[in-house]
């Protein structure tokens, strides 16, 4: 472990906090939008079953982890949290506290946490792989879905170490549809096997189908990676998935039942990672949809926010790669940071089995947000493909973001008689082969981008569209020269959108809505009779004063804007604000749209107003509409038209304003499904 961590992290942990009033205000949890989560849907994780490895249990009977264990696995004397790394992890994952004293709220409260603890062995690395696989048929016992790894071995140990490990949480993966999810390390600061902080991350973090997290600092805001965070597989694989905020977390000290305190590292930003994806096996279970790894790698990794940077202040939109072929996923920053609500929208849009052969429709085509599970099976030598094509044209300058991910095989009986007993001499079986690429419907096999690592098990890409035409997302796979077929079950996720920032609701520059998942951004602004009537119809930057759509209608004619957006359709409810404001001497109206339904009708925009401060608007409100299902019935499709409408009358010279538009579909009725499927090691982080 890097020394300067080491030391923060002592420091850290020699005072306790008192906790603060918190719950949705920790600034972690905003920043990965788990209230946006939290204030749109009912999800909890109740009912899943969630694993963490650890050389220590949790303190069971702190306030925030209370009645949130199911079980732990006794070991020896290093079972005690004596440095509370345990107890802070799980907290973050599954921790809650309510009441006097403050309030505390980890990402999956409603979850058991089943804490595998696992033995230390500095250097006997068949020692160590059994301790490991020993705490992870505990877990696949306890019927966990998904493991959090926080604790690990480091790149530079022996490679047998590494080689046991790594292989023992990619067969519980293959095998058991368990989902590890492992810290990348805290070793950025070191000289790695490809220079400086490259090639520091540390095992099982470089697990093929593990789902291996970053951290993000608190200085920047969690907009850039954290210096200590590791980065880039010692081998030639693209390492880490993602990031989450991983710099003065706050979560549960073990030295007594009140006790918290803030910690950095990359294990803190992984069960942010574990917690979410637990969200999602509990909706899955809900609609009856796939909750395989495959899955939630793909939906999670394919729904990040892509606005975060990596140490040279790279951004996913000024990547000089994207658009040229490249391997999509950064070898610092993963896909982007984690975004709980996008992953939860995306999750939600459901599975859709379109495929295309050709331009030949197979099923039907795909919806601008979406994922699928497909199979890809043929004969020897021979590449086989599936193409989604997209119901809509995407538009010009908008981005498409897709995720391709598989499981790598790990055969437990080779050519040398080692059975299941001995995952230290377990091996894998070749790699698959599966490339993505999109290409524009009319252009045959023409590839605009292509996403072809040869040493991974997940495709990333993305494109920045040239033409408003639809697009194929295409995933094919070449054979596998071991076996001699496609092994073949994927997991893509797509979705299409404006652009990649920060925006989060529709303010400012309208760069993009990633709360509603959108295919652009505010496409349509327009001034009804006659342009010099409307001085400032749309996309202004907001302020104290400046609105996104303003009418400013000359005197004695009678002027109107409007903008409108796609909006995913709301399945059983919708809740809308927004901001408007009209001057004194205006006189006209104002109503909003969806799919041609009126919402809102405001007649008469006087006297009701009240005034903003320090503004030179006279009379403002925040509209808040809360609609439910009997508003929607006729609507169908994916998407619909949200559009809003002033206008004024003939001789008023006064101005509209509107900003700050928040659109959230409310989740439908949800009826549970089946059971949920049954479902690691890193020094500490």
């Amino acid at each position: 472990m890097n020394t300067n961590l080491t030391a923060t992290l002592a420091l850290a942990a020699s005072c306790g906090l008192a906790l603060p009033a918190l719950g949705d205000d920790l600034p972690w949890y905003k920043k990965i939008r788990m209230d946006e989560v939290r204030g749109a849907t009912t999800l909890t994780g109740d009912g899943i079953r969630v694993g963490q490895t650890e050389s220590a249990t949790p303190r069971q009977t702190h306030v925030a982890l209370a009645g949130q264990i199911g079980a732990v696995r006794a070991g020896g004397s290093t079972q005690v949290d004596s440095i509370s790394h345990s107890t802070h992890t799980a907290s973050i994952l599954v921790g809650k506290k309510t009441g006097a004293g403050g309030d505390f709220r980890g990402v999956a409260t409603g979850a058991k946490l089943y804490s595998g603890w696992t033995g230390y062995s500095a250097t006997d690395a068949t020692k160590q792989t059994r301790f490991f696989k020993n705490s992870a048929d505990w877990l696949v016992g306890k019927g966990v879905n998904v493991v959090n790894v926080s604790w690990g071995r480091d790149w530079f140990e022996p490679a047998a170490m590494q080689v046991g490990i790594t292989r023992v949480a990619d067969l519980m993966t293959f095998r058991h549809d368990v989902l590890y999810v492992a810290a990348a390390g805290n070793e950025g600061n070191q000289t790695g096997t490809a220079g400086d902080g490259f090639g520091t991350i540390t095992n099982p973090g470089y697990a093929y189908n593990a789902l291996t997290v970053g951290a993000t600092s608190r200085a920047s805001g969690y907009q850039r990676l954290s210096r200590f965070s590791s980065r880039a597989a010692p081998n030639a694989r693209v390492k880490p998935d993602l990031v989450a905020p991983g710099e003065r977390i706050l979560g549960a000290r073990a030295t007594s039942d009140t006790a918290f305190l803030e910690r950095s590292g990359t294990s803190y930003a992984a069960p942010m990672v574990a917690g979410t994806v637990a969200l999602l096996h509990e909706h899955g279970i809900r609609k009856g949809t796939s909750t395989l790894p495959v899955v939630m790698r793909a939906v999670t990794m394919n729904s990040t926010n892509k606005s975060v940077e990596d140490l040279g202040g790279v951004r996913w939109d000024r990547n000089p790669n994207l658009g040229k072929g490249a391997f999509s996923i950064s070898n610092q920053t993963g896909t982007g940071q984690l975004d709980s609500m996008q992953a939860y929208e995306q999750y939600n849009a459901g599975r859709f089995g379109a495929t295309y052969v050709g331009d030949t429709l197979v099923g039907t085509n795909v919806p601008l947000v979406g994922w699928d599970v497909g199979d890809m099976l043929g004969a020897t030598g021979v590449a086989n493909s599936s193409d989604y094509l997209t119901q809509k044209a995407l538009r010009k300058g908008t981005y498409l973001t897709s995720t391709l991910t598989w499981n790598r095989d790990v055969n437990t009986r080779p050519a040398g008689g080692a059975t299941d007993e001995s995952p230290e001499k377990w091996v894998y079986r070749d790699l698959n082969d599966f490339d993505l690429g999109v290409s524009e419907l009319g252009t045959g096999a023409t590839i605009r981008q292509q996403s072809n690592s040869r040493e991974s098990t997940a495709e990333h890409l993305v494109y920045k569209v040239q033409n408003s035409k639809q697009h194929y997302i295409r995933a094919w796979a070449h054979a596998r020269p071991d076996d001699g077929f496609f092994a073949g079950q994927y997991g893509l996720a797509w979705h299409s959108w404006a652009a990649p920032t920060e925006v989060r609701e529709f303010n400012g520059n309208f760069k993009g809505d990633r709360l509603a998942l959108l295919d652009n951004g505010w496409f349509e602004s327009s001034t009804i009779g006659g342009s010099s009537n409307v001085t400032d119809p749309a996309f202004r930057p907001i302020g104290a004063d400046r609105w996104a759509m303003t009418l400013s209608p000359t005197v004695a004619l009678l002027g109107r804007a409007a903008m409108s957006q796609e909006m995913v359709t709301p399945s059983s409810g919708l809740s809308l604000s927004f901001d408007v404001g009209f001057d004194f001497d205006f006189s006209g109206s104002m109503w909003v749209e969806l799919a041609g339904l009126n919402l809102l009708d405001l007649a008469d925009l006087g006297a009701s107003i009240t005034p903003l401060a320090g503004t030179n608007v006279e009379r403002y409100q925040r509209i808040t509409l809360d609609l439910g299902a009997e508003h929607f019935a006729g609507l169908a499709g994916d998407f619909q038209d949200l559009r809003f409408v002033a206008s004024s009358t003939l001789g008023s010279i006064g101005n509209v304003y509107v900003d700050n538009i928040r659109y959230v579909p409310t989740p439908g009725t949800l009826v549970v499904a089946a059971a949920a499927l049954a479902g690691a090691l890193r020094r500490r982080r």
